[in-house]
């Protein structure tokens, strides 16, 4: 009994290798070259674009930061002596109030003279001298307290003028610092952003070189396996010719 005519064909693993990597980069093409086409490979996915950068939106949210820090300049550079907006309240709140205890004091000296009177009338002694005398105690007594209210009024606005002054040369110190933080939260966003476009860089250029390389040995298995199945065929013809029968 023998194998007849019919040929088998010899099929090296390494041929079969070259097949399922073609397969898996789109199909066999044995023209291949570094340059050229024939075996794709799958696209890269990039993890980070320009449209992903921060500076952008950091720069369309610092309008109220500016403002706050041109606010601060405008305290801070204004003369000495000069009152702010808050000292200046604070002042008329002070008059206000000064205004305010003389007029308690009025209606409560009204009130005492009127009381005292009434006492004198009632015992008989309301007399002229009496009510003269009555009326300077109590111009006496509301001068007095007024000059209380006063003194009281001056300290109060000196107060508020030393802390006002105060507040001043805190705002001029912590000045230069805050002019500087919105230049270096920029530096820094704009430095993270910087970084993030040279990282993507440096993927995408080894995504390019892993995919070259299987590229280049797809290619390269699929020349040596060209070359086996001419080397196969050959022997297959030798086959062919009956030089296996029995």
């Amino acid at each position: 009994m023998g194998f007849g005519k019919t040929a088998l064909p010899f099929v090296s693993p390494l041929a079969w290798q070259a097949d399922n990597i073609r397969g898996l980069f789109g199909g066999a093409n044995n023209s291949f070259s570094p340059a050229g086409s024939g075996i794709s490979a799958p696209e890269y996915q990039p993890g980070w674009k320009p449209e992903y950068a921060s500076l952008p939106y950091l720069q369309g949210q610092l309008g109220p930061a500016q403002s706050a820090v041109s606010a601060l300049r405008g305290e801070a550079m204004r003369p000495a002596g000069t009152a702010s907006p808050w000292a200046g309240i604070a002042a008329k709140s002070q008059y206000a109030q000064a205004a305010q205890a003389k007029d308690r004091l009025a209606r409560d000296l009204a009130g005492s003279q009127a009381t005292a009177s009434s006492q004198l009338a009632m015992r008989g002694g309301l007399t002229g001298g009496a009510r003269e005398r009555l009326a300077q105690s109590g111009s006496r007594g509301f001068m007095e307290m007024g000059q209380d209210v006063g003194r009281q009024t001056r300290e109060n606005l000196f107060n508020i003028q030393l802390q006002d002054e105060q507040n001043r040369q805190r705002q001029l110190a912590a000045l230069p610092e805050q002019e500087l933080m919105i230049p270096k939260l920029t530096t820094s966003i704009r430095g993270g952003d910087i970084g993030q476009a040279v990282d993507e860089t440096g993927r995408l250029n080894a995504f390019n070189e892993n995919r070259y390389n299987q590229q280049m040995r797809a290619w390269s298995a699929a020349q040596i396996a060209a070359a086996q199945r001419a080397e196969a065929d050959k022997k297959s013809g030798l086959f062919g010719l009956g030089f296996l029968g029995l």
